[in-house]
C-alpha cells in the first residue's frame, strides 16, 4: 500500500489503463473479442477476453503459464488478464506475442 500511495493512485490508474490499451490493440487482428466493460464509467484494469470459437481458454491459460511463464486465468469460460503498476508495456507485449503463436 505504501508503495501505491508513493506512486499516486492516479498515476496508478494511468499506468494500468495505458497496459489495458496496449493488451486491446495488440489483440485486435487474432479473432479475440474483448467482453469487459469498455466505456469510461465502466472499464477497469480487468480485462475479459473470449477467445476465437473453437479455443479452450483453459488450454490457452495453461500454455501461457507453462510455455510462456505468464499468468493469466480462465474465468466464466473467458480468458482473463489483469495487468497492474508491477506490469510493463514490454510484459503486454510478450503476452500479446505469445497469445499470437498459440491462436495461430
Amino acid at each position: 500500500i505504501d508503495e501505491l500511495v508513493q506512486i499516486g493512485m492516479d498515476e496508478v490508474w494511468r499506468h494500468d489503463l495505458e497496459l489495458v490499451d496496449s493488451l486491446i490493440l495488440g489483440i485486435q487482428e487474432m479473432g479475440v473479442e474483448v467482453v469487459s466493460p469498455m466505456s469510461e464509467d465502466e472499464r477497469s484494469a480487468i480485462v475479459s477476453l473470449k477467445l476465437p470459437k473453437g479455443r479452450s481458454n483453459v488450454d490457452v491459460v495453461n500454455r501461457l503459464q507453462s510455455e510462456y511463464s505468464i499468468l493469466v486465468t480462465s474465468r466464466s469460460g473467458l480468458l482473463r488478464v489483469s495487468p497492474h503498476i508491477d506490469n510493463n508495456l514490454d510484459e503486454i507485449a510478450s503476452l500479446v506475442s505469445a497469445l499470437g503463436e498459440i491462436l495461430s
